[in-house]
């Protein structure tokens, strides 16, 4: 038999400390191995036990969860899982910080004492799903003039323009760029729109799975980080260069002809709203051999099938490669189905779309 997944619980509340423990402590693959009240013994706890995951608050006296994953790290890494209160409550964005800084992802603690049955297998299964994953500190790779990444958009683009002008016509001008992304993702979406250029022309959508109420957060933590205006989608929104639409709570976002998104609150697809399918296939039937889809890190197949259409539209399809994924989910089946005409290290993502759509990448 394996041995359990060894877990650190840190919040500087007694009561949530309990019921997270207590969540745990229901699944015999996980042992909570110790706790702690604030950032301080959290990185000592770290030193000590050396646990396969820390489950972290952002708001903590002596040392704040911020500083604390910092620590961590930096001096001994260690997957990390911010479980915070909803981020409405206080209107900050400190949990994408957090990722900024090295967590993996993000969730809501429990409404009640323990939660709905939902919220405790959220927990669980994140806290398996995250243990796992491979935390190192790397250095950003310096850019390489004529690297690889150039040499993938142009091929790329050769091939969509050997399809001849009589397949999948373009009825908008000007490209469009769709991400689709679930756990890991707000640290790669960062990592790409970081590094576009404040010139980037074409307008950027994304469909990112999320516990509801951290949209917003999500936008404003991304906005800080890129030369890109980031906002939350509103209906009838224009797709405009420069500017990122991020899919709202339980909203499907998809664009409309005349260059615009529209929301709409209709089933969930996949169990996923939004979805990145819905989003996926709108594109390729608005846009054609204008659309770039991307499928980026993450657990599922939502977006397959519709990158799939993009593809099969004319459009540019790729994934993020196995090694830069915190999942290699939703980019595997992307990649062996063959929806994915390319996989994509997320160092070398930005340069690529930038050469899609004829762009200098930023200077990094």
């Amino acid at each position: 038999m394996a041995s359990p997944i060894r877990v650190l619980v840190v919040d500087d509340s007694p009561l949530f400390v309990e019921t997270i423990q207590s969540i745990l402590d229901e699944d015999p693959e996980i042992q909570v191995v110790g706790t702690a009240n604030d950032g301080r013994q959290a990185v000592e706890e770290t030193h000590r036990l050396r646990p396969d995951l820390i489950t972290i608050d952002v708001h903590m006296p002596v040392m704040d969860g911020l500083e604390a994953i910092g620590e961590i790290m930096s001096s001994c890494p260690t997957p990390i899982l911010v479980v915070t209160s909803d981020p409405r409550a206080d209107g900050t964005d400190l949990h994408f910080e957090a990722i900024g800084r090295g967590a993996l992802d993000v969730l809501p603690k429990p409404t009640v004492w323990k939660g709905t049955a939902s919220e405790q297998e959220a927990l669980r299964e994140h806290v398996k799903l995250l243990a796992g994953v491979a935390v190192v500190q790397r250095a950003k790779p310096a850019r390489r003039r004529g690297s690889i990444s150039q040499r993938i958009a142009r091929a790329l683009l050769k091939a969509v323009n050997r399809l001849g002008p009589d397949r999948a016509p373009s009825p908008v001008h000007g490209h469009v760029l769709a991400f689709a992304a679930s756990t890991g993702g707000p640290s790669a979406l960062a990592s790409v729109l970081e590094n576009l250029p404040a010139d980037f022309p074409a307008g950027v959508l994304v469909v990112q799975h999320i516990f509801e109420g951290f949209a917003a957060s999500l936008a404003s933590w991304l906005d800080r980080s890129t030369s890109l205006r980031v906002r939350v989608a509103e209906n009838g929104d224009a797709v405009s260069p420069g500017s990122v639409l991020i899919a709202p709570d339980r909203l499907h976002l998809t664009v409309v002809p005349g260059g615009r998104v529209a929301l709409s609150a209709g089933s969930p697809t996949d169990t996923h709203r939004p979805s990145g399918n819905v989003l996926f296939r709108s594109l390729a039937e608005i846009y054609g051999r204008s659309a770039i889809g991307v499928m980026l890190t993450g657990m599922g197949d939502d977006g397959v099938e519709g990158l799939r259409a993009i593809r099969s539209a004319g459009g540019v399809t790729l994934a993020q490669d196995e090694d830069s994924c915190v999942v290699y989910g939703m980019p595997r089946l992307a990649h062996e189905s063959g929806a994915a005409q390319q996989v994509v290290s997320l160092s070398e993502m930005a340069d690529v779309v930038c050469g899609l759509v004829g762009v200098r990448p930023k200077v990094r």
